[in-house]
């Protein structure tokens, strides 16, 4: 057995890469010996345009489950070699249609015995090895196309991540990397104004002695991200300079901060929290929203800082 056996099926992409291109590979060599220049890769538009006659580029790469540059990267190699023709659309003139040309249509009847003798030996293969596998093969599309490879490894990646942050209380030897987070998206998304700078300068005075407290979230050994409470009044709080490295963004893992910033202010018998975002700042007000904020247009006693024109949302933390 070899090593990409022996691996299974960590092994399972590559594996059905080399039986596929093995089979290209022996298909293509009859082609050669019997003297037509014709690739196994343009097979199935072919099929398709001989059944269709006439067929756009877009339903081209539907029909064959394929993207549309790698339809026009063959659709151009069959024009050049005068295979195929096109033609404007009748009723789109924005659309070319693709069909066979006559020297197309001629090496398709040319190729059709040999295409009877690849078929038949396919079926033998199915027959010999296993006859439902191409049944087992449409189960598996059916499978990857309600929850792909890519969604399924993404989220285990996700919740792994999410396993292994921690929030741990801010102290003054994070002042800096709590100043460049949020600075960063200060800079990214809005501007800085003399309040933020005033609360980057000292926050321990400007939050944490103020009713206030800082949370940095680490990842494995490196603090990604961070977030601020403080208490507005006795019934509710505000949550503050909440951001998070760009890298790490688009994980899931600001819902995961934002709840834990929400058990913060229950552990603290708040009803109620509030936040100022901005219009720039679409994903994170996406955010909140789905979270359950909601906007308002003032609370009493608590006004924008910053001079922007900020949206103040509010989450009633007992509904």
């Amino acid at each position: 057995m070899t090593y990409i056996k022996e691996l299974g099926q960590k092994a399972f992409g590559s594996r059905f890469k080399n039986l596929s291109d093995t089979l290209m590979q022996d298909v293509l060599k009859i082609y050669k010996e019997i003297h037509i220049d014709f690739e196994p890769r343009w097979f199935t538009i072919f099929q398709l345009l001989m059944e269709k006659k006439a067929v756009p580029i877009t339903e081209i790469a539907n029909e064959l489950e394929q993207s549309h540059p790698a339809v026009v990267q063959v659709v151009n190699m069959l024009e050049k070699r005068n295979l195929i023709i096109t033609t404007n659309d009748p009723n789109d003139q924005r659309k070319r249609l693709i069909s066979l040309s006559r020297e197309g249509d001629e090496l398709a009847k040319n190729l059709q015995e040999t295409w009877d003798d690849i078929f038949e030996s396919t079926s033998e293969l199915l027959h010999d090895s296993d006859p439902e596998f191409l049944q087992h093969i449409s189960q598996l599309e059916n499978a990857v196309s309600q929850n792909s490879l890519y969604a399924r490894v993404r989220e285990k990646i996700k919740s792994r991540m999410i396993r292994d942050i921690s929030f741990i209380p801010y102290q003054g030897i994070y002042q800096e990397i709590f100043y460049e987070l949020t600075m960063n998206w200060l800079e990214e998304y809005l501007e800085v104004s003399p309040y933020d700078a005033r609360v980057l300068a000292d926050p321990i005075k400007e939050i944490i002695e103020k009713s206030g407290s800082i949370h940095m979230a680490m990842y494995k050994d490196e603090i990604i991200g961070c977030l601020a409470i403080r208490k507005v009044d006795s019934q509710a709080c505000e949550l503050l300079k909440f951001t998070i490295k760009k890298e790490f963004r688009g994980w899931g893992l600001g819902k995961y901060m934002l709840d834990h910033a929400i058990s913060l202010a229950k552990a603290c018998d708040c009803q109620k929290m509030l936040l100022f975002t901005h219009e720039n700042l679409k994903a994170a007000t996406s955010l909140y929203r789905n979270a359950g904020f909601q906007e308002i247009i003032e609370y009493n006693g608590f006004s924008e800082p910053t001079g922007r024109c900020s949206i103040l949302m509010e989450l009633n933390l007992n509904p």
